[in-house]
């Protein structure tokens, strides 16, 4: 099912116009010809984007079609046809307690696979932070930063909705909003290009430069690749240092960062890379970019 999935899924990267990636996220390819459904939050004021295929290639000229914020879900177009599509599902004949899978650019690592079960269809007014006025999918598979406009598809690897946040208390409380409701971005006309993301470098890229790791900082002494998500509180600023995403978690409140492959005394930051909703006050729902 996976192997179906992740040709369709595709992997974001923002900046705010200096070049400098700002976040990183998901989306889903819903047409053939270069449309793409992803989280709003994850492109709502940003200058520069990138859209990067499971293939590898990498398209810099991105349109912003077309926007839904009151479901936070946005149509993205890139040059390109014959691109893979999933089959659309229909989330009203979805069950409680079926199984689903997420594929998303989960901490920077692209085509990343998790399942759960479908929780409940529910509206908006149940969840604090969500909104009002529209139908949302609770389901358990697991989220982590960047997996905001991944696919949520069901066990014959059809789109069922697209992945806008979690709730910041609780474990696997997730919500997508149903591709049903939002399918429609995807026809809208005309749009607004973005800049060129041409500039920007995915995380972990050979010429990003990273200062060594401070000495009591887990993984001292491992060749392990840089990973600019982790960034160690210095004199007040953020200075990065070499980790790997297994050596962390990031909890919602103030995405503090707590290494868990070696027990440590210290607390470090997780870098800005997620956007938009995340955190809101606790136990509201918030975006995973």
């Amino acid at each position: 099912m996976v192997e179906r999935v992740s040709p369709s899924a595709v992997s974001i990267l923002v900046g705010k116009g200096d070049g400098q990636v700002a976040g990183v996220a998901s989306g889903v390819i819903i047409r053939s010809d270069g449309v793409i459904l992803t989280a709003n939050h994850v492109v709502k004021g940003m200058r520069e984007l990138q859209v990067r295929l499971k293939s590898g290639e990498i398209y810099d000229q991105v349109e912003l079609m077309a926007s839904d914020e009151r479901r936070d879900v946005a149509a993205l177009r890139i040059a390109a046809t014959g691109l893979p599509v999933l089959p659309v599902g229909n989330s009203t004949n979805a069950a409680s307690g079926a199984a689903v899978f997420v594929v998303s650019n989960a901490v920077g690592l692209p085509w990343t696979a998790s399942s759960g079960i479908l929780s409940a269809t529910r509206m908006a007014e149940d969840v604090p932070g969500a909104g009002s006025g529209y139908r949302i999918l609770q389901f358990t598979a697991p989220l982590s930063p960047g997996s905001s406009g991944g696919v949520l598809v069901d066990a014959e690897a059809r789109i069922l909705g697209i992945v806008v946040g979690s709730l910041s208390v609780g474990q696997n409380i997730n919500f997508a909003v149903p591709i049903e409701s939002v399918a429609g971005l995807a026809n809208a006309s005309g749009g607004t290009r973005f800049d060129s993301g041409g500039r920007l470098q995915s995380l972990g890229a050979k010429t990003t430069a990273f200062p060594a790791a401070p000495a009591n900082a887990p993984g001292m002494g491992q060749a392990v690749p840089p990973n600019p998500l982790c960034r160690a509180r210095t004199s007040g600023k953020c200075t990065p240092f070499p980790c790997t995403p297994k050596q962390f978690i990031c909890a919602a409140s103030g995405c503090k960062t707590t290494f868990i492959k070696r027990r440590c005394s210290r607390t470090w930051d997780c870098a800005s890379l997620i956007t938009g909703k995340l955190p809101i006050l606790q136990p509201r729902l918030t975006g995973r970019s």
